[in-house]
This record gives C-alpha cells, structure tokens and sequence, in this order.
C-alpha cells in the first residue's frame, strides 16, 4: 500500500514536470455522500488523468446502529473530446483502492461487532465538463461501478466477501492552475 501511494505521487510529480501539462485541484460530491478531492492533470488536449483520494462516512439506526467509514485512493484515465463551445465529454475508467470500517451496535443487547474490509473498484465513467473561464470547470458524471471487497469480523475467524455492480453519479468543480 505505502509503495502504490509514493508510487502515485512521483508519477504526479513527473507528469506535472510536462510542460503540456495542465494541473487542477478539484472537489467532488459523489452519489453516496462520498467526499473527493482530485487532482485533474491534463497530459494533452485529448488526455487528462486524475488522481484523488475519497472519504466517506455513514451512519444509521435501526434495530441496531451501523457506522461505516470508508477511504479511498485512486485514479481515473480519461480521453478528453470538445464537443461543444466551452464544453468537453469524458470518457475513461476509474481504478481505486479502498478500505471500510463497519461498527454494527445490537440497540437491544448492546453488542458490538466490527468488520474491516478493503477491496478496489473499477468504474467505467463518461461525463462532461463546462468552462466558465479558462481556469474554472463544472462537471457531471456517470459510472458502472463494479467494486469487490473482502476482510474479517474482528475477534472472530468469519472471512467476508463481497462483489457488486453498483452505477454512481458525481458533481465536481475543478481550478486548474495553468
């Protein structure tokens, strides 16, 4: 995990040394209440790549409390078409590692019982984005988002595994710096 993530970073850093390159800082609210902050970087007129990391935190009750709290690396890989005046569509895939914490609380008996996962998700995505100014967008997208989880119930031998196929949507701003 540690080598992925210094891994990441110095692809960034070499990427960012491009002098084609175009480097943002963004936030996205993400179907789920997910929390993303990412790194779009234009690699040409046609490519952009985006790292981010992902934060989320759930919680509800019932019969019994259930506390979720999930983190995410990751990036996407997207080709860049300009379809309109201002306006590009996006098309690529997303790649992301992620670890969960779920605390499910017995209201009744008062038993906790705690499960940690991680897994990736791959998401085919196509979006758009709008250029207010040459340093401004707005964005929306689209996803099939197939993810696969796997982890223990703490003090307990139960293995836990998971795949899904879920869609997503997300809103996004972007500032790009160049």
């Amino acid at each position: 995990m540690k080598k992925s993530i210094i891994l990441s970073f110095l692809a960034i850093s070499t990427l960012s040394t491009n002098a084609n390159s175009n480097i943002g800082l963004g936030f996205s609210l993400q179907s789920g209440d997910s929390n993303i902050i990412q790194v779009p970087i234009n690699l040409s007129n046609d490519y952009l790549i985006e790292p981010f990391v992902a934060y989320r935190r759930y919680e509800e009750s019932h019969a019994y409390t259930q506390k979720t709290t999930t983190y995410g690396i990751g990036a996407g890989i997207f080709k860049r078409y300009n379809s309109f005046e201002n306006t590009d569509v996006i098309y690529g895939v997303k790649f992301a590692y992620s670890v969960m914490d779920n605390e499910f609380i017995n209201t009744d008996s008062g038993v906790t019982s705690i499960h940690d996962y991680e897994g990736y998700i791959i998401s085919p995505t196509l979006g758009f984005e709008y250029f207010f100014t040459p340093n401004i967008s707005l964005g929306g997208r689209v996803a099939i988002d197939y993810s696969k989880y796997s982890g223990n119930v703490i003090d307990n031998s139960t293995k836990y595994d998971s795949n899904s196929l879920d869609t997503s949507t997300a809103l996004s701003i972007n500032y790009y710096f160049n």
